[in-house]
């Protein structure tokens, strides 16, 4: 396990050990890896933002994610 996924995976047990039902997130869409990341420990995109970012003068889309306790 690498160490984003650690990371994440600990923030999401302790976040839904300590009463939280839904965590929402938002990737700007370069960033794959990430994206794959949060999709591979349950996140479902629901939605998109047009232009969410600007990053050195070129504008993202950023996707929403959710991650509901089970």
């Amino acid at each position: 396990m690498g160490v984003g996924r650690k990371v994440v995976a600990q923030a999401v047990d302790h976040a839904f050990e300590n009463g939280v039902r839904r965590i929402n997130l938002q990737v700007y869409v370069p960033n794959a890896e990430a994206i794959a990341l949060y999709q591979s420990i349950g996140f479902t995109e629901y939605g998109r933002e047009p232009e969410a970012i600007c990053l050195d003068d070129t504008f993202y889309d950023g996707v929403h994610m959710s991650l509901l306790r089970q």
